[in-house]
């Protein structure tokens, strides 16, 4: 039944979709192509929301669709449990309004996995495999930054955080606290 409602939602999302214009009916089916069937639900609710929110920034005065950036929509294959992952990066494009929704530390990301979609930091991830792991790394601007012994970092050089999906608790998870690094002279 759960299967049943994603793809009617994914219907009526597309079918939204296509009263635009065919090219970018056309831009968004082949984007959902590449995304793996059980993350489409997901990839379709997200961008449906911020059609929906740069429909309303424009006010019936341009009624032009929200431009979507192939490279926003990152599909991988995590290690661990086989597991299909798919980004999508916020970092659209409203038409009369630019792109309202990314700054200078980055743009909303989101993970979906099956069913679930995760807010994640404002970056663009890259996967590394470790072992039998695939860590998910987060850019993050220099002023979210810590230094190791938890000290303020006033500068605007990045740092980052890592994530990995555990297959058994079905989540998301990473270190939580400082990290204490003592330099021995």
């Amino acid at each position: 039944m759960g299967l049943r409602i994603k793809a009617l939602s994914l219907l009526i999302f597309v079918q939204g979709i296509m009263a635009f214009s065919q090219s970018v009916a056309d831009e968004f089916l082949t984007i959902l192509s590449k995304v793996p069937t059980d993350n489409k639900s997901g990839v379709a609710s997200i961008i449906g929301d911020y059609e929906k929110t740069c429909a309303e920034y424009q006010d019936g005065k341009n009624n032009q669709s929200l431009v979507i950036d192939v490279e926003s929509i990152i599909s991988t294959i995590l290690i661990q449990g086989d597991t299909d992952l798919t980004v999508v990066i916020a970092d659209f494009k409203c038409p009369g309004y630019g792109n309202p929704w990314t700054g200078s530390s980055g743009s909303p990301t989101y993970l979906i996995i099956g069913d679930r979609i995760f807010r994640g930091p404002n970056s663009r991830p890259t996967f590394h495999n470790v072992g039998k792991h695939t860590l998910i790394l987060f850019w993050h601007h220099g002023s979210y930054c810590k230094t190791v012994n938890s000290s303020d970092y006033s500068g605007a050089d990045p740092c980052f955080s890592a994530i990995y999906w555990n297959e058994y608790y079905e989540t998301f998870v990473t270190y939580d606290g400082s990290l204490n690094v003592t330099e021995i002279k």
